[in-house]
């Protein structure tokens, strides 16, 4: 299973804004990867935020999808918790 957050989204650069930089975090299988990128405000003109999320997704889909594709072949238990049998 994996999960999605935005974990960046802001005007870039700060001073004179030329785009929006826009970064995912992904959680696959205990294992997390970040990945960001921007999005032109030519290309986010008169677009809701979400729309503009959206269009980050699109330019990175196939390496976000064959990323959680690897990690999600590896086992689910690293970074789980471990008791002992007694």
């Amino acid at each position: 299973m994996s999960e999605i957050k935005i974990a960046k989204f802001e005007l870039y650069p700060q001073e004179e804004p030329t785009s929006y930089a826009v970064g995912f975090s992904i959680d696959v299988n205990w294992r997390a990867f970040y990945r960001d990128t921007t999005v032109s405000l030519e290309e986010s003109k008169d677009k809701t935020d979400e729309e503009i999320v959206a269009i980050w997704y699109e330019k990175l889909k196939e390496w976000i999808e064959s990323e959680i594709e690897r990690l999600g072949k590896k086992s689910p238990l690293v970074w789980q918790s471990f008791t002992p049998l007694q």
